[in-house]
């Protein structure tokens, strides 16, 4: 009587088809979870840029808008020299463009405005 120690093809191939399912698996939800934290990275600093910008302007009142739906845009660059933010990167820590990079105020109303945030930088699709 033979005693054959070891697996057959057949086990074999299941078993690399079971890694192989479970892997691509892996692969997917990886990635999702990385481009979920890129959109809540540039959801941040956006939220960022608004609150830097409403405490510039804040400062700074004369130069919001003075008419109802008039708007106003200061690049980013206006901020980070006068100390109300710092460096702005990417997701990947890649410097933005400081002159395209803008906040646009629009007046709704008379004491009610809207801060918008065109983001420039080389990782960002906008």
């Amino acid at each position: 009587m033979r005693n054959n120690k070891g697996f057959t093809l057949v086990e074999l191939l299941a078993t690399i088809a079971i890694i192989g399912i479970m892997s691509g698996i892996a692969v997917m939800s990886v990635s999702r979870i990385l481009n979920n934290a890129k959109q809540k990275y540039y959801s941040s600093l956006r939220s960022t840029i608004i609150s830097a910008s409403k405490s510039y302007y804040g400062d700074h009142r004369t130069l919001l808008p003075a008419k109802k739906n008039e708007g106003r845009e200061i690049p980013i660059q206006t901020l980070i020299k006068y100390k109300y933010l710092s460096e702005v990167v990417d997701y990947s820590k890649k410097k933005c463009d400081y002159n395209d990079t803008k906040i646009k105020v629009t007046r709704i109303s008379a004491d009610k405005y809207t801060y918008e945030v065109q983001l420039s930088c080389p990782g960002i699709k906008d």
